[in-house]
């Protein structure tokens, strides 16, 4: 209980490496999230998530291309070319927060704010999946969800996206939208 809600906290630290036998140059994920009632109508899930995908990313200057690009074990944190760890892939540091509210006639709004920095190691990286060079990210996502009793689940979604190339200083803003319709 936190607040007098119930809480998640979570931590994962992966080392890249030994030292010693311990593992080292840790990479590191961490979170909170906690849920609840307003007035016995909607139930509610709010998180919040910190991630650094950079060897040794709690000390001051991290070590660039090192989990997800190994100098030894040539494709790093990667099984056929797609990422193991981590969405956000190599070198990147990405702070999120969620908010899920869900009423008691099965109706869900979802939304989801991120902002953070993209393949921050410096030279371009043709192995990265989402950026081959240094990219700040900042975007907004709002969807809700309907249920339409047998016949299954409606979708409707909209987001915004702005990416800032760190070579080119280039921007990319991209607005999006979606509708489904999911059966049971």
């Amino acid at each position: 209980m936190w607040f007098g809600q119930p809480s998640a906290f979570y931590v994962q630290a992966i080392g890249e490496d030994e030292a010693g036998g311990l593992p080292s140059g840790y990479i590191v994920q961490l979170g909170i999230e906690t849920s609840g009632y307003i007035r016995n109508r909607w139930s509610y899930r709010w998180y919040a998530e910190w991630v650094g995908t950079a060897c040794d990313e709690l000390k001051s200057v991290p070590t660039w291309n090192c989990a997800y690009n190994h100098s030894i074990y040539e494709t790093g944190y990667r099984y056929r070319s797609r990422v193991i760890g981590h969405g956000m892939e190599n070198d990147s540091r990405v702070i999120s927060t969620g908010f899920v509210l869900v009423s008691n006639k099965d109706t869900q709004w979802h939304a989801l704010v991120r902002a953070g920095d993209l393949n921050r190691g410096g030279p371009p990286d043709t192995r990265n999946s989402l950026t081959p060079t240094p990219v700040k990210l900042a975007s907004i996502d709002l969807t809700h969800s309907r249920s339409l009793g047998r016949v299954g689940w409606l979708d409707i979604g909209l987001g915004y996206e702005r990416l800032t190339d760190g070579l080119t200083d280039e921007e990319n803003n991209d607005a999006r939208g979606f509708i489904t319709w999911r059966s049971n």
